[in-house]
């Protein structure tokens, strides 16, 4: 009966231990993960996330000029024309400064079709107006 106690108890203590190697090899790892995470996320953060907003700037500068362009072509008044073309200096300045982000930044976007987008906006800039 002794020996079947024995053999009971040592059961349990290798469920125990079993279960407590478990626990800490999952808190590893997920340290690990953790950790590799940030450093993933520090690291777009510090390479991407300029590019973004520099790309939002340029996104709310043109579609606030679409908007007054909208009225302007809408109404046809002269002044919401010349509000509208105000906005042009400001997307052009965008531009480059997303030209200047993509040199510094990353290989992954493509310059030449930026400065593409730029002549075409130029062109349209001074289209739109007339």
């Amino acid at each position: 009966m002794i020996a079947r106690c024995a053999s009971v108890r040592s059961k349990v203590w290798l469920c125990v231990s079993i279960a407590l190697l478990g626990y800490f090899v999952a808190t590893i790892l997920s340290f690990y993960t953790n950790v590799s995470q940030y450093q993933r996320l520090s690291n777009f953060q510090k390479d991407h996330l300029e590019l973004v907003m520099l790309g939002h700037d340029l996104q709310t500068h043109l579609a606030q000029q679409a908007e007054e362009f909208e009225d302007a072509f809408l109404i046809g008044e002269q002044e919401l024309f010349a509000q509208a073309n105000e906005e042009t200096p400001k997307v052009i300045a965008a531009i480059d400064r997303l030209i200047q982000g993509v040199n510094a930044a990353s290989d992954e976007i493509s310059i030449p079709s930026l400065e593409k987008f730029k002549a075409r906006y130029v062109n349209f800039s001074t289209v739109a107006p007339t």
